[in-house]
């Protein structure tokens, strides 16, 4: 039950340090194997997702990626969720 309460932690905080450190927290919650559910991940891409359109600092930046990787991993419905937020422009420009 550490995802949801993190994911609200990573929306409302303003303190880098917890941010970075959170969303390499929240990003390890999201591989392994087998996989998680993904109804039970998928409440973080929106905080991935902001991570990567608006942080600066490369292991964030990474982190996310890496989720968003993993989150990715799953059959083609849970794909085309991850497709559907858009980020995917963001992440070619990082890779850029």
């Amino acid at each position: 039950n550490a995802l949801p309460v993190l994911v609200e932690l990573l929306k409302t905080t303003t303190q880098e340090n917890i941010f970075k450190h959170g969303i390499w927290a929240l990003s390890n919650l999201t591989r392994g194997r087998p996989l998680p559910k993904f109804e039970l991940v998928k409440d973080a891409l929106p905080v991935f997702t902001e991570a990567l359109k608006h942080s600066k600092d490369p292991e964030i930046i990474t982190d996310a990626s890496w989720a968003l990787y993993h989150l990715s991993d799953y059959d083609s419905p849970q794909i085309q969720v991850v497709l559907d937020t858009g980020v995917v422009p963001t992440i070619v420009q990082h890779l850029e």
